[in-house]
């Protein structure tokens, strides 16, 4: 079991520390450092109270602003996760010669640290250990080492084979030594002084994220070798104007090229066997999948015909393109296919599409209004969250599968409908969308998760299609209209006065009981195939229970409707015409009861 201690070291028995707190835990007889809150030049015991100091703990030093030099023992082995992270101040430390293991994020934000000497005993560094030390010239491998070397500040592995990292505040241009096969994840991350890379013709890989936020990164020539850029791996590189991709790269995983802002062209050697590009956009080598869109490209843009599935993060940030238009062939748009494209206001959906992946259209700010069609069977998890402006979305009977999140603050959509083969109204789906007044739901869907229309402030109508959903989960309909109506069809089952239940307690609305309305056991409606030209008038027939109060409604925009005309129904369908069609360049329809 572990002991805690709390000691405060005075000046008199360590020159140098003045009133340094620390926090120790025990284990196996030695100790941890758990917490330090002191400030200043620090040296660290090598024994407090007859028992070794060993292991510096994870976050134990985190965000000491104050903290400016440590000096770490020789009876220390474990640097944990963390241990310095945002240590602002720090601009020296000296690690002690038995440290093993430097734990990820160790040095984060260490802002002001420049040159660290990395002791021959080091046999693992953690992922992003120096991330954003801006300051950082050299790392240095001390000696003779199993699992690291260096060369001018650079630290690599032990034969050079993998470059590890390079110095944040190393600048100008880099020649990737021919040691050298693989580049390791984060390897040159954040280096915004980094212009240009030249590889040579021995790497074979770049990891992940490896040039993620090199913002001044210019030029870049890719090794004839290289056969994998993995995924983010230049991320962010926003001032990366093109890229030409070698005949030996078999492998471009999503989000390579994310974020880079300036980049309007990919050229792919001819040779390729895996991928080709037009007009300067990467797609498999037989044109059937669109892998990469440059994120500098402006404007509009024809998928070509050939096209069948949008790869995943393949418009990801292309942040200046605003309509995209698809061939029918289209079948899949992959997880992320446009994240954050905030520019984009029309992407007419394919007319065989049938999946459309978790974040596909996340963030698309600008994004209008959506018919997703009878051929579509899933909808991924915050597929269209965050699409501020969407007004409208239609979803199909065929999908059979909504992911939670799917429409979360969509602030902006005023009417949906739920297709006819949904069971499940998932977590949060339409949670936040402040504008929604209506929504219309399949006569499949038995359940409605929590928070599922949770802050829907407007909404004042839900239309049940079919039987009552079991209670819905917790907070499915907090904070929304006071006004609010359940309707449900003459024929169902399960409805009472209310809907909701008690134990669920939506602001505004007592006792989180929403009051149910029976709508009339012959609904009007529109005949089917009716609707069209009559004697120069556009009409259609309308059919429904005698003596039935019908109002037709029109609207330009399908977001405002003016009454044109109220119509009492007879025991034979009615006729409606409307003789002033033409004035209008398009004009929508809806029915109406009273």
């Amino acid at each position: 079991m572990k002991k805690f201690i709390i000691l405060l070291l005075a000046a008199l028995l360590l020159p140098g520390l003045v009133h340094a707190q620390y926090t120790f835990a025990t284990n196996n007889g030695a100790l941890t450092i758990a917490k330090f809150t002191g400030s200043g030049a620090v040296i660290i015991p090598s024994t407090t109270n007859g028992l070794p100091v060993t292991s510096i703990g994870e976050a134990s030093f985190e965000d000491n602003f104050n903290l400016t030099s440590v000096v770490i023992p020789s009876s220390i082995t474990n640097i944990g996760e963390d241990a310095f992270s945002d240590c602002y101040s720090l601009t020296s430390i000296s690690i002690g010669t038995n440290v093993v293991n430097i734990g990820s994020y160790a040095f984060q934000y260490c802002s002001k640290l420049g040159n660290v000497l990395v002791p021959a005993s080091v046999t693992n560094i953690g992922v992003e250990a120096f991330a954003s030390c801006t300051l950082l010239t050299n790392l240095t491998v001390t000696g003779p080492s199993l699992a690291y070397s260096s060369l001018n500040g650079v630290l690599f592995n032990q034969d050079g084979s993998t470059l590890v990292v390079y110095p944040q505040a190393i600048a100008g241009p880099y020649l990737i030594p021919a040691t050298v096969t693989n580049l390791a994840e984060y390897a040159f991350n954040q280096c915004t002084k980094l212009t240009s890379i030249t590889t040579d013709n021995s790497l074979l890989s770049i990891g992940s994220a490896a040039f993620s936020g090199c913002l001044t990164l210019t030029n870049l020539i890719l090794s004839d070798s290289l056969t994998t850029l993995a995924g983010a791996a230049f991320a962010f590189c926003t001032n990366l104007p093109s890229v030409a991709i070698p005949a030996s790269v078999t492998n471009i995983q999503s989000g390579a090229f994310a974020q880079c802002f300036s980049l309007t062209n990919f050229t792919v050697a001819s040779q390729n066997p895996a991928y080709m590009s037009t007009n300067g956009v990467v797609f498999d080598k037989n044109q059937s999948a669109l892998i990469v869109y440059p994120a500098g490209l402006a404007g509009s843009y024809l998928i070509p015909d050939s096209v069948t599935t949008i790869a995943d993060d393949a418009f990801a940030y292309c942040t200046r393109l605003w309509n995209v238009s698809f061939p029918d062939g289209v079948t899949n748009i992959g997880i992320g296919a446009f994240y954050n494209c905030s520019s984009l206001t029309n992407a007419p959906l394919p007319a065989n599409l049938v999946t459309i992946g978790p974040t596909a259209f996340f963030d698309c700010t600008k994004l209008q209004g959506l018919n997703i069609g009878h051929s579509v069977i899933s909808l991924g998890t915050y597929a269209f969250g965050g699409c501020a402006s969407l007004t409208n979305a239609t979803i199909g009977n065929s999908v059979l599968s909504i992911g939670d999140y799917a429409f979360e603050y969509c602030s902006s959509l005023r009417i949906a409908s739920i297709g006819n083969s949904i069971t499940n109204i998932g977590l949060s789906q339409f949670d936040n969308c402040g504008s929604l007044t209506s929504i219309t739901i399949g006569d499949s869907v038995t359940n409605i998760e929590a928070f599922a229309f949770a802050s829907c402030s407007s909404l004042t109508n839900l239309t049940f299609l079919g039987n009552a959903p079991a209670n819905p989960g917790s907070d499915a309909f907090s904070d929304i209209d006071p006004a609010v109506k359940v309707y449900y069809q003459a024929g169902t089952t399960g409805w009472g006065t209310s809907y909701g239940g008690s134990f669920d307690a939506p602001v505004n609305v007592p006792a989180g009981i929403l009051p149910t309305v029976l709508l009339t056991s012959a609904p009007f409606q529109i005949s089917a195939g009716t609707a069209g030209i009559l004697t120069n008038e556009f009409g259609f027939t309308i059919t429904g229970a005698s003596n039935e109060v019908v109002v037709v409604q029109v609207s330009s925009d399908l977001l405002n409707w003016t009454p044109l005309k109220t119509n009492i129904l007879a025991a034979k369908p009615l006729i409606f015409l409307d003789p002033n069609w033409r004035s209008y360049p398009h004009r929508f329809y809806r029915l109406m009861g009273l």
